[in-house]
């Protein structure tokens, strides 16, 4: 647009500039998405140029370049839609049905004591946990309600294993200590695997209560302005969600007094490790910051390790 002595742009360069420096400036409103379009497209070539006709603002090319960048951002963001009462109702119903079935029915007898208390463990974690975030967060329960659209497909593939594998843990563990008793568990081993539990759903809501983009599937979630969170937990690993979920898998093993429960707690894991790094890739290449984000908090999952 220039050469070393600093030429005049044409006159249709200047033409156009003027036209998206009055954008810009909100002189001239833009009305539909093609208008917008042909906008970004305007911007495109006239950054480089920008500070032809700004001659005295040094750095115009970088800020309109940066305005450009960011004028999606004016944009409201769009929420997920809040749940259904249908679908309320059926969550409401169908997960404490689901895991009265998943302890009860291997175990073969309501009345297996250990399985109560777990489950009133549970009631009171989560519970509370999600009092909490009702207050803090409330926009998380949105977010958390299904997976969303344009959830990638790999992350899809491994949460239909994942699941499952999670729900395993339950079914194996009160099959194994209330119907077969395979495993010896030492109390202390059991103890440890409620105070597992415990710091799970702590771990979990701390990450969700600073982090409105703690979704269930993993993708960019552009319609809603996503940026990189640094507070909370996130100051030492960059997946706290991730953490607390293991100390959940492993931890609800040992609190039913299983060893045999860790294995499809194992597997679990290993699709979560898994996730994480395909995940942490995704947001270093398409999440604005979060590269820079992942030099000052190193490490993924354990400080100091990985």
């Amino acid at each position: 647009m220039k050469n070393g002595a600093g030429t005049v742009a044409s006159a249709a360069t200047r033409d156009r500039l003027d036209k998206m420096a009055e954008f810009l400036t909100g002189g001239t409103p833009v009305d539909g998405e093609s208008a917008r379009a042909a906008a970004f497209e305007e911007a495109a070539v006239l950054i480089d140029a920008i500070d032809l006709r700004f001659p005295r603002a040094g750095q115009s090319g970088d800020i309109l370049a940066e305005g450009v960048r960011n004028m999606e951002q004016t944009e409201t963001p769009q929420e997920p839609s809040a749940m259904s009462g249908s679908t309320a109702i059926a969550y409401a119903i169908g997960l404490p049905l689901s895991l009265l079935g998943l302890i009860f029915l291997p175990a073969g007898t309501i009345a297996w004591r250990p399985g109560w208390i777990f489950l009133a463990v549970l009631i009171l974690g989560f519970g509370t946990s999600a009092l909490v975030l009702a207050r803090v967060n409330p926009v998380i329960y949105r977010a958390r309600s299904r997976i969303q659209t344009g959830t990638k497909s790999w992350d899809k593939a491994l949460l239909a294993v994942i699941l499952p594998a999670m729900m395993a843990v339950l079914a194996v563990a009160a099959l194994d200590a209330g119907r077969f008793h395979w495993s010896a568990v030492p109390p202390w081993a059991i103890l440890s695997g409620y105070g597992c539990v415990l710091a799970g759903i702590a771990g979990t809501a701390w990450a969700q209560a600073v982090n409105p983009f703690f979704e269930p599937g993993v993708r960019i979630q552009s319609e809603r302005h996503q940026r990189v969170i640094d507070v909370g937990p996130y100051r030492f690993v960059r997946h706290p969600g991730y953490v607390s979920a293991l100390f959940l898998f492993f931890g609800m093993a040992l609190a039913l007094g299983s060893f045999w429960a860790l294995a499809p707690a194992a597997l679990a894991a290993v699709l979560l490790v898994l996730r994480t790094s395909w995940q942490d890739r995704l947001l270093r290449t398409e999440l604005p910051g979060y590269d820079d984000y992942s030099r000052r908090v190193r490490s993924r999952l354990v400080p100091g390790v990985w």
